[in-house]
């Protein structure tokens, strides 16, 4: 879908309830900000690799992209560190396709510090969010995710 952005500014002394801009599709229609959001939230998706759903302990390779834990039972996974510079600002979500509390190891430490375990908390899409900086992954906003030194 495309979209096409329209400002409208308002005209001095006129309430703040006015109306200050609008977009409009292709198609020419007006799009509500909760609409454009979440078309622009999809896009964003659509470009992210998303894995096949993990059923195995070992090593994940994925370094950007949303990643899927999904198995009879907990998972125990190894997150490499990134590389500097080839790496920096790739954000990986690994997520929790199934009900159980999967273990997730970066020997390199988050942040290069003493945590090097996430676990997610044992239920269907809890999600541990990384980004990669200077070489090292670092712990974003996440949901039911616990880092822990092991």
């Amino acid at each position: 879908m495309q979209t096409t952005l329209n400002f409208a500014i308002p005209k001095p002394g006129k309430g703040s309830g006015e109306e200050v801009g609008y977009m409009k599709n292709a198609a020419g229609a007006e799009d509500t900000p909760l609409r454009i959001a979440l078309d622009l939230i999809d896009a964003r998706l659509a470009a992210e690799p998303v894995s096949a759903i993990i059923a195995a302990s070992g090593a994940i390779a994925q370094k950007v992209g949303i990643v899927r834990l999904g198995s009879t039972g907990v998972l125990a996974m190894t997150l490499a560190d990134p590389t500097t510079g080839t790496d920096d600002g790739k954000k990986l979500t690994i997520v929790a396709v199934t009900a159980h509390a999967h273990v997730i190891t970066i020997p390199g430490g988050l942040a290069g510090g003493a945590h090097n375990t996430v676990t997610l908390g044992g239920a269907i899409g809890d999600l541990a969010v990384v980004r990669a900086i200077a070489g090292k992954w670092f712990l974003a906003p996440s949901i039911d995710a616990t880092a822990s030194t092991v």
